[in-house]
Protein backbone atom coordinates (compact mmCIF):
# COMPACT_ATOMS: atom_id res chain seq x y z
CA UNK A 1 0.00 0.00 0.00
CA UNK A 2 2.95 2.33 0.59
CA UNK A 3 4.31 2.05 -2.97
CA UNK A 4 1.23 3.48 -4.79
CA UNK A 5 1.09 6.42 -2.39
CA UNK A 6 4.80 7.13 -2.85
CA UNK A 7 4.41 6.89 -6.60
CA UNK A 8 1.51 9.36 -6.51
CA UNK A 9 3.44 11.75 -4.27
CA UNK A 10 6.34 11.75 -6.74
CA UNK A 11 4.34 11.63 -9.97
CA UNK A 12 1.82 14.43 -9.40
CA UNK A 13 4.43 17.19 -8.80
CA UNK A 14 6.39 16.03 -11.85
CA UNK A 15 3.26 16.16 -13.99
CA UNK A 16 2.41 19.66 -12.76
CA UNK A 17 5.96 20.86 -13.35
CA UNK A 18 5.87 19.51 -16.90
CA UNK A 19 2.69 21.46 -17.58
CA UNK A 20 4.17 24.73 -16.41
CA UNK A 21 7.46 24.29 -18.27
CA UNK A 22 5.64 24.00 -21.57
CA UNK A 23 4.62 27.66 -21.36
CA UNK A 24 1.91 29.44 -23.26
CA UNK A 25 1.45 28.73 -26.96
CA UNK A 26 2.99 31.28 -29.28
CA UNK A 27 0.63 33.75 -30.86
CA UNK A 28 0.29 33.65 -34.63
CA UNK A 29 2.19 36.46 -36.37
CA UNK A 30 0.04 39.33 -37.63
CA UNK A 31 -0.97 39.13 -41.27
CA UNK A 32 1.31 40.85 -43.76
CA UNK A 33 0.04 44.17 -45.11
CA UNK A 34 -1.77 43.80 -48.38
CA UNK A 35 -0.46 45.57 -51.44
CA UNK A 36 -3.85 45.22 -53.11
CA UNK A 37 -5.51 48.64 -53.50
CA UNK A 38 -8.66 49.10 -51.47
CA UNK A 39 -11.74 50.55 -53.13
CA UNK A 40 -12.49 53.97 -51.63
CA UNK A 41 -15.49 56.24 -52.09
CA UNK A 42 -14.80 59.02 -54.60
CA UNK A 43 -15.34 61.69 -51.92
CA UNK A 44 -12.60 60.13 -49.77
CA UNK A 45 -10.09 59.52 -52.57
CA UNK A 46 -8.21 62.85 -52.07
CA UNK A 47 -7.42 61.87 -48.50
CA UNK A 48 -6.06 58.46 -49.47
CA UNK A 49 -4.11 59.71 -52.49
CA UNK A 50 -2.34 62.65 -50.88
CA UNK A 51 1.45 62.74 -50.84
CA UNK A 52 3.12 63.14 -47.47
CA UNK A 53 6.19 65.35 -47.44
CA UNK A 54 8.35 64.88 -44.39
CA UNK A 55 10.38 67.87 -43.12
CA UNK A 56 12.76 68.29 -40.25
CA UNK A 57 11.30 69.93 -37.15
CA UNK A 58 13.87 69.95 -34.37
CA UNK A 59 15.16 66.47 -33.51
CA UNK A 60 12.19 64.79 -35.23
CA UNK A 61 10.51 64.78 -38.63
CA UNK A 62 7.05 66.23 -39.17
CA UNK A 63 4.45 66.15 -41.89
CA UNK A 64 1.04 67.67 -42.40
CA UNK A 65 -1.75 65.66 -43.92
CA UNK A 66 -5.44 66.36 -44.40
Amino acid sequence: MKRPRQAAVLTVPLMLTGCTLMGAPEAAPPPAPSSTPVAVEAALAPFYEQDVRWVGCGPAECATIT
